[in-house]
């Protein structure tokens, strides 16, 4: 059986693709609402181009909750493994067993018998009984018992040192034996937090998980949770005390005759997309929960409670201990899409490889695990019914350290800190062999045989900045400054590590900076270094290298992903300009470092905008500097004559949009030029003798500043050195209109910034092209800017 889309959408509510967002116009529109390309937008699918998250997400206002839903629907559905084995899962990800459990509570009875590990009777009545937000506080409890019992009270938490290879810091927890007892020591002291009404500070959206891990005390903030959960309830009947008592003899005997993780699973290459993929029919024990009915007065009712559903139910599903449940294997429901959203604002701060979050339903609970390749969700289980599984994951998160947690494995935070709470003391570091040195001297890259040690060098100037979105490159941006063996290499100077996560097919940013400076060098043009980014090391590590926790699942993404970091010299950015004189400075370094990049390398950048120019200053010099060469390619030439000779000639705007006095007047784009057939990858001309194109096209760059060849509907036309040019252009525009000197900030022009790449191309060459914007347009620059 498979599922169309719109089925799916009937069945599901959950639409097939990104819906339009609503945005105000820009102050040179005359009409009141943006006007949209004439085209379906399935032709925005049909291209590899990829807008920025916060583009999809936000409007004029910020960032907007139902178009953070939308983007979850569409961007998380077809990144999804489900109903993974929850014992492995715990030990891929928080590299704890079930032998790690101890075999009772540490405390004892008087009469030293053995004792059994309970959950607090009080407290589970309390979370039975309550409403959604009141069960917030007595679930805390339930996981603070636990704790009690297998750490005992106070925890004996300690810090930890550096660990001397990335592999190793992921397990600091260690278990020892003493008198035939285990005894479990904590790395730091971390409690499950509820965060009813409690908004959690960051840079995006404005979100109230329900609860969170974290060693930080008071007003919490996303860059130091170590964990967030979603908790959804309606009230129903506490079971007997009696059953709350419990062995972990069962669990530990089940985990033993099952192995270890690594034995071969699905994959997620098995998995499908949306519409071709086969309904999984999976067998589940759910526990019968009855609910209580409302009272003649009505105390009882609650709307949240009366729509909360089992989200692992299907509708037609019997509620008994035996009920058979369909699910789809990717499709998120609305409980699904609430926790998705906190881990992604999860992943979207601090330094980050990996988040862990979970969901809880009345009492039905599973773990998620997400990285920038996907999400990894958990078998679900009954914390009622199976209080040894959810005392192995409170267990598991109690005993993980924030490398464990998913925290970069090149930070490390001071020995004596037992909370995870500020960048105070903390270190970027670098193992021996790990990272490679760029010289300018010679070209070619040498590991470093020496430990590499950066300070970080963060402060309310200078913070960490973390790319929105949980999936895709996930870039991260850390002030550093060079200690040891880093300094005698680099000197004091200001500097930056980023790191991102681009797929493994992309060639590195860094490969391309080697490649660049070492032609400048060898052409003679050793003047124009200056102009393009300064490395000083770079690192990459595969999935098996970082022991991600992705690579020990071994669950295969639609897209692996690759950790890279690279050392760079810091840079201010362009809204940091003083004065007209200073952007024109800058403005003519990067064209100028540009095009001798493109005449010694023949590299194009193919990402020119404003976040990727920038400058420094050397006395009262100012150096424009060209940076993030991430979609950076090597220019063909034979490709570009292909194209030339081809008797089909690429769309042009003037066929495909007749631009009138309004842009309503524009008529549809012929058939052809709408082919999504024709957006990219092999295509052989006939009529020209077979001329075989065999690399694929994407279209690459950030909207407001593409060219506007690169934002036309049809076959996507090759990338030239003048779309780079036109790129400038729209950056000079751009400046012109929406910077602020006085606030040193960029405006936006929102009709630039639309998540539909045709529409911005539409709008672009409109107010290019009409004279009866022009005055309007002008008309917001401040009088200090280079207009």
């Amino acid at each position: 059986m498979s599922l169309d889309t719109e089925t799916a959408e009937k069945a599901f509510g959950t639409p097939a693709s990104l819906p339009t967002i609503k945005h105000k116009p820009w102050d040179g529109y005359q009409s009141r609402t943006p006007k949209r390309a004439p085209y379906s937008e399935a032709q925005v699918n049909a291209t590899p181009f990829k807008l920025r998250a916060m583009n999809v997400v936000s409007d004029e206002t910020g960032v907007a909750d139902t178009a953070v839903k939308k983007y979850i629907r569409a961007e998380f559905t077809n990144k999804i493994f489900r109903d993974y084995d929850l014992v492995d899962m715990i030990r891929a990800v928080l590299g704890f067993s079930p032998e790690d459990l101890p075999d009772q509570p540490v405390s004892t009875s008087r009469r030293g018998k053995p004792r059994k590990f309970t959950l607090p009777y009080a407290d589970v009545v309390n979370y039975c009984d309550a409403t959604e937000k009141d069960s917030y506080a007595p679930f805390s409890r339930i996981v603070q018992s636990l704790m009690d019992q297998v750490f005992g009270k106070g925890h004996n938490a300690v810090g930890h040192q550096a660990t001397p290879t990335p592999s190793a810091a992921r397990r600091i927890y260690r278990t020892r034996n003493a008198n035939l007892q285990r005894v479990n020591v904590r790395s730091m002291d971390a409690a499950m937090t509820p965060m009813k009404e409690q908004i959690v500070d960051g840079d995006y959206a404005r979100l109230r998980p329900d609860m969170g891990f974290s060693a930080k005390q008071g007003r919490q903030g996303w860059e130091w949770l170590l964990a967030c959960g979603e908790v959804k309830k309606q009230r129903f009947d506490a079971p007997d005390e009696e059953s709350l008592t419990f062995t972990v003899q069962g669990l530990k005997q089940a985990a033993a005759r099952k192995g270890v993780v690594g034995q071969k699973r699905k994959r997620a290459s098995q998995e499908y997309a949306i519409g071709e993929g086969p309904l999984r029919h999976i067998r589940r024990k759910v526990r019968p929960r009855r609910s209580k009915t409302a009272n003649q007065d009505g105390d009882e009712s609650d709307n949240d409670e009366q729509n909360v559903v089992n989200d692992i139910a299907s509708d037609s599903a019997e509620q008994n201990d035996n009920a058979t449940i369909s699910c789809l294997p990717m499709w998120l429901n609305d409980n699904e899409v609430q926790t998705a959203k906190y881990i992604n604002e999860l992943m979207s701060h601090g330094v980050r490889s990996y988040g862990i979050g979970y969901l809880l339903i009345n009492t039905s609970m599973t773990l998620w695990y997400a990285d920038r390749m996907g999400i990894v969700l958990s078998e679900p289980f009954d914390i009622l019914d199976e209080p040894d599984k959810l005392l192995l994951v409170v267990a598991a998160i109690g005993a993980a350290d924030y490398h464990t947690m998913g925290v970069s494995p090149f930070l490390y935070f001071p020995l004596a800190e037992r909370t995870f709470a500020r960048y105070d003391g903390a270190q970027l570091v670098f193992q021996p062999d790990v990272a490679y040195q760029v010289d300018d001297s010679v070209d070619e890259e040498t590991k470093i045989k020496d430990q590499l040690v950066f300070n970080l060098a963060v402060n309310k100037k200078h913070r960490v900045y973390t790319e929105y979105g949980a999936f895709g490159r996930g870039t991260t941006v850390v002030p550093i400054k060079a200690a040891g063996k880093a300094e005698e290499m680099w000197g004091s100077d200001d500097l930056v590590v980023k790191i991102a996560w681009p797929t493994t097919s992309r060639k590195s940013e860094a490969s391309f900076v080697v490649s660049i400076r070492s032609a400048l060098r060898r052409h003679g043009k050793s003047q124009y270094l200056k102009y393009v980014v300064d490395m000083k090391c770079f690192v990459d590590q595969t999935m098996e290298e970082l022991m991600l926790p992705r690579w020990l699942l071994n669950v295969t993404p639609s897209e692996e992903r690759i950790c890279r970091a690279m050392v760079l010299r810091r840079y201010e950015k362009l809204e940091a300009m003083n004065s007209v004189e200073e952007f024109r400075i800058i403005f003519i370094d990067v064209v100028r470092g540009h095009h001798w990049v493109f005449v010694t390398s023949a590299i194009l950048h193919r990402d020119i905008s404003v976040n990727n120019i920038m400058f420094y200053r050397v006395g009262s010099r100012t150096v424009g500097v060209l940076c993030d060469w991430d979609l950076a390619a090597v220019h063909d030439p034979r490709e570009e004559l292909k194209e030339d000779l081809a008797d089909e000639e690429p769309p042009q705007f003037a066929d495909v949009y007749q631009i009138a006095s309004a842009p309503s007047q524009s008529p549809a784009p012929p058939a052809a030029a709408l082919d999504p057939t024709n957006a990219g990858g092999e295509d052989i001309d006939g009529s020209s003798g077979g001329v075989l194109r065999t690399q694929p096209r994407y279209r690459t760059g950030t909207g407001p500043f593409m060219a506007l060849d690169l934002l036309i509907p049809g076959r996507v036309p090759y990338h030239r050195y003048r779309h780079d040019l036109e790129s400038f252009f729209f950056v000079l525009v751009y400046v012109c209109i929406t910077f602020q000197p006085d606030e040193h900030t960029f405006t936006t022009l929102l009709e630039w910034e639309d998540q539909n790449i045709f529409t911005i191309g539409h709008n672009k060459t409109f107010s290019s092209t009409s004279t009866s914007i022009r005055p309007s347009s002008t008309a917001r620059t401040h009088i200090l800017c280079p207009c």
